[in-house]
């Protein structure tokens, strides 16, 4: 769907010259890039068409005076993606005879040597009057595999193909902004044998495929990450367990008794065990274990004369609790060593969980 506007060529023909701010804004689509030599080649080029051949010099003049320069040109059907400037020189100068692409370059090229913003389209053109029975019948073997298409009628679609392809140029119009120019207007017309839309035209296959049982991928990167995320979540809960014994631990050894000395007992093991000391065998006693770590015998002496005292008074016993707490501290002291990598150690050791 397009929409096209009907061009005043009486306003056309009275148009002005550019303002400074429309220069100013039109800056990129005034470059010329061309060397020395071949500016002076297309301005001599110009000069003839305009001048010389004693056209309107005014700015629409000069636009039909440079289409109106190819007047003896010979235009061939197709499309060559070759813009450079050797080759448009080689057009211009020697050979006379190209497809849309020489003539729409050239035509922006002189177009903006002749002061008027210039710029190529590419694309394609699509028309009735270039729809050959071969394309009719390509567009009713679509249709038969293209539901979409069904709803029109055939006279209401046109098939464009490569053949199709076109390169046109837009001059700037003052007052009216960007005008489309079919730089091949005044071209001597290709021969008829020469059109390539008369060309046969290839419609592929169309044909529904079967869908294809998708192939499993094993999703290694999700079961990496949520390996990654147990494994993270499984150290996390053994901190929380280590340091929440060790605190539960210490909560039950301020209350006392066989029950307390135990627990007491448990939290100086675990705290040896963060401070890089042998584990204690199930086997051995508190008294057994001291003999391998002197520092902490007096505290098992105590714990043992209190774990295992069955008969003592009640000043005795806090009497006994009152120095299994001395020695309790005084272990913590002697074994402690100091540093950062022994800091370290106690605060991330996961060893007391044996116990």
């Amino acid at each position: 769907i397009s929409q096209v506007s009907v061009p005043d060529l009486a306003g056309w023909k009275s148009l002005g010259e550019l303002t400074p701010e429309e220069k100013a804004n039109m800056e990129s689509y005034l470059k010329v890039p061309l060397s020395a030599v071949d500016k002076k080649l297309f301005q001599s080029f110009l000069a003839g068409a305009v001048i010389n051949a004693g056209s309107d010099e005014s700015y629409f003049g000069r636009i039909m005076a440079i289409l109106k320069s190819f007047g003896t040109y010979q235009y061939q059907l197709g499309f060559t993606d070759d813009v450079s400037v050797a080759h448009l020189v080689n057009f211009l100068t020697s050979t006379k005879n190209g497809d849309c692409t020489e003539f729409s370059n050239t035509a922006a090229l002189l177009g903006r040597l002749a002061g008027i913003p210039s710029r190529v389209v590419t694309g394609y053109l699509a028309s009735h009057s270039l729809q050959t029975p071969a394309h009719v019948r390509g567009l009713y073997v679509l249709q038969q595999s293209i539901p979409e298409l069904q709803k029109y009628s055939l006279d209401d679609l046109m098939l464009v193909t490569t053949a199709h392809r076109h390169s046109w140029v837009q001059y700037y119009l003052p007052s009216y902004g960007w005008v489309d120019f079919e730089s091949t207007a005044y071209a001597i017309p290709p021969p008829a044998n020469m059109n390539p839309n008369n060309q046969t035209v290839i419609i592929p296959l169309i044909q529904p495929q079967k869908e294809l049982a998708p192939v499993f991928q094993f999703p290694w990167l999700l079961v990496l990450q949520i390996l990654m995320l147990l494994a993270v979540a499984v150290v996390v809960l053994l901190y929380l367990y280590r340091y929440g014994r060790e605190a539960a631990l210490a909560l039950l050894a301020r209350r006392g008794g066989k029950r307390g000395a135990w627990a007491l007992y448990r939290v100086l093991l675990m705290r040896l065990a963060a401070a890089g000391y042998h584990l204690k065998p199930p086997t051995r006693t508190p008294l057994e274990y001291s003999e391998s770590h002197p520092e902490i015998r007096e505290f098992a002496a105590a714990y043992t004369r209190l774990r295992y005292r069955d008969q003592a008074t009640d000043e005795e016993q806090s009497q006994m609790w009152s120095q299994l707490r001395q020695d309790y501290a005084a272990a913590i002291r002697v074994t402690k060593k100091s540093g950062l990598k022994e800091w370290l150690r106690r605060i991330f050791s996961l060893r007391g969980l044996y116990y």
